[in-house]
């Protein structure tokens, strides 16, 4: 299971707090295909979220997701034919991930890398985790080490009363911990999406090479023959 992030509205967030991903509403005719979209930085995430009616923050949901079989997209975002915009899961794996520049546009180089998306197509890989509200994302991007450090941040858990955290010190404590932790989460994820990704290319070369040995037994047996 990968921790992950999605900006999102204080109404939506409530509907799938309450319902789960599974509802209709959660699923995104994107770019990369009709399904629920996540990210595991923060600053591609605070593109995406709304404001909060009540407070004025940003508001995030902390999820965790199961990717099965990960398919590597690199297919160009829209007006292409070949584009997955609003498709179905390619055949045979359950989730779509992409590393994208500011543009939401795949990535051609390390210098055009930005962020990275991650699509799953079933409610039922995902568990939303913390609802996440921040003063701070929308005024600038921030770098990696100052997620859910310098930011103004409440989190409402799974055993969250409701009421506003950080108002008693122990609370604050607490809070700093929980963000802590979050972001040790989301780097551990980070280097285990490279690490997918690394193992995808591996067995793609590994398929190609069958691919080309095959291609020359065929050709030596024809040759017999």
């Amino acid at each position: 299971m990968l921790p992950v992030v999605q900006g999102t509205s204080e109404n939506a967030a409530h509907q799938i707090i309450d319902n789960g991903f599974g509802i209709a509403s959660a699923l995104d005719d994107g770019w990369y295909g009709r399904g629920i979209y996540f990210t595991s930085y923060l600053k591609y995430a605070s593109l995406y979220a709304k404001f909060s009616s009540s407070n004025g923050c940003k508001v995030f949901l902390v999820s965790l997701v199961i990717p099965g079989n990960v398919y590597p997209a690199t297919e160009p975002a829209r007006d292409d034919p070949l584009s997955l915009m609003g498709g179905a899961a390619k055949k045979g794996h359950q989730s779509h991930y992409v590393e994208v520049n500011l543009q939401g546009q795949p990535a051609r180089s390390e210098r055009e890398f930005y962020a990275d998306e991650i699509v799953v197509f079933e409610g039922c890989q995902t568990l939303p985790l913390f609802l996440v509200y921040s003063s701070e994302f929308w005024k600038t991007a921030p770098t990696e080490d100052q997620i859910f450090l310098t930011a103004d941040v409440v989190i409402e858990g799974e055993n969250a009363s409701g009421e506003v955290n950080g108002n008693e010190d122990s609370e604050e404590e607490d809070d700093d911990r929980d963000r802590e932790d979050l972001l040790s989460l989301l780097k551990s994820q980070r280097k285990e999406m490279k690490d997918m990704r690394q193992e995808i290319e591996d067995q793609a070369r590994k398929l190609e090479d069958m691919e080309a040995l095959v291609a020359r037994l065929r050709m030596s047996s024809a040759g017999l023959n």
